[in-house]
């Protein structure tokens, strides 16, 4: 699952499940992707229909198996240092069971503009290695638009996170997330923040400490009646780095060492962690 997010983010067009015993729909994939009729032919809604199918058909076994939930989401984290053109992004996470509660994501999505978020899933159960997925593929939807000129979504936080909402409230796996999204443009070094549930905090960092950011909490993402997320806007002075990290002190005291390791598996430790932007 983890090649099949990173082809859709470099903007395949669909996938297929091995073995295929019927020619005909390979035959019919390629059709579709050389002549574009499946997004013509089908709804929005439909199109991600056919993608919920494809999940619940194909991944089935992580609601049962803790080894091959572990391993698939394990695979969806990146490096612990993510270098861009213009800007590295630096995290740990530190898990205290096989499956992660927490997870993270980044791309970016032209020249100027990178995204970035932190996510908490509830309950903590396996169920946390299948919304990972979803989530990192709700997300790529929404780049390959972005990509192909169909939607700014992606660019715009807080009307991310809504639609975030609504495909987890729409899920069917009965799990809320608490998330914190960033874009940041890097022509300007402006920073959109927005922010669902509770679990996380944002900060400026220079070279005096950190400094919080005032973002009210909201309610978690996957409530059918939820509410606007709560949003912030900055403009990141030279020097300054953006940080989000969850509410442990011990976290914050490695973020101020720089101890970014990635994911790590350590019972010592509470479980979250933080991430950091650098503009360079």
């Amino acid at each position: 699952m983890s090649d099949v997010v990173d082809a859709l983010r470099h903007g395949a067009n669909d996938y297929l499940v091995k073995p295929v015993s019927d020619l005909f729909v390979i035959e019919n994939a390629i059709k579709e992707c050389v002549n574009g009729t499946l997004e013509e032919s089908l709804q929005f809604d439909e199109l991600e229909s056919l993608s919920y199918l494809e999940l619940n058909q194909n991944l089935e076994l992580l609601a049962q198996s803790e080894q091959a939930a572990k391993s698939v989401q394990q695979q969806l984290f990146p490096p612990s240092r993510i270098e861009y053109s213009k800007a590295q992004i630096d995290y740990s996470l530190f898990n205290t069971d096989e499956v992660s509660a927490h997870f993270i994501d980044t791309a970016m999505l032209d020249d100027s503009h990178i995204m970035m978020y932190m996510a908490h899933f509830y309950p903590h159960d396996n169920r946390a290695a299948f919304a990972s997925v979803l989530l990192k593929s709700f997300v790529n939807h929404k780049l390959k638009r972005y990509r192909n000129k169909l939607s700014k979504v992606i660019t715009e936080p807080y009307n991310m996170l809504t639609y975030l909402n609504d495909r987890m409230s729409k899920s069917g796996l009965d799990i809320y997330v608490d998330m914190t999204y960033v874009v940041i443009d890097l022509s300007s070094y402006r920073v959109a923040i927005a922010q669902a549930g509770s679990e996380f905090r944002c900060y400026l960092r220079n070279r005096e400490g950190l400094a919080p950011l005032a973002i009210a909490d909201s309610m978690q993402l996957g409530v059918s009646d939820w509410g606007a997320p709560s949003v912030q806007f900055r403009t990141l002075m030279p020097g300054e780095q953006l940080c989000v990290l969850t509410n442990v002190s011990e976290h914050k005291l490695q973020l101020l060492n720089n101890e970014f390791h990635g994911l790590v598996h350590d019972e010592n430790i509470p479980a979250g962690g933080f991430i950091q932007l650098t503009a360079t």
